[in-house]
């Protein structure tokens, strides 16, 4: 595995560390920061990964354990957004006035559909 390479890989696990940081602290910024520096760092590796292909499968077992890596941390990550998004989704309620009630000014008021997580 070239240097180029493993710079890419250790950056690429750097900033998956910030993500899972930001998610815990639900700090939308660092999350959105993150996400662009994993899109540039995909196709800066796209490109060594074509390169690397060349190579002898006894020259790539390195590589493949550092993508291991990379991948768990990566389904760690979107394993911490799910919960997050399912956590937001149960505790959003939208406040709904009782159906075909009257506020001072005599304005109708209709029940709007409450958002929330359904299901188990």
């Amino acid at each position: 595995m070239t240097n180029t390479l493993n710079d890419l890989l250790a950056t690429l696990h750097a900033v998956l560390d910030e993500e899972r940081a930001a998610l815990v602290r639900f700090d939308s910024d660092g999350i959105e920061r993150t996400a662009g520096k994993k899109a540039e760092l995909a196709l800066l590796l796209q490109q060594a990964l074509s390169e690397a292909d060349e190579r002898p499968a006894s020259e790539r077992t390195d590589l493949l354990r550092a993508l291991s890596k990379i991948r768990w941390a990566a389904e760690a990550n979107r394993a911490l957004l799910a919960d997050a998004a399912e956590m937001l989704a149960s505790v959003r309620v939208i406040p709904t006035a009782k159906k075909g009630t009257y506020d001072r000014r005599t304005c109708l008021h209709r029940a709007a559909p409450t958002l929330g997580r359904t299901g188990t």
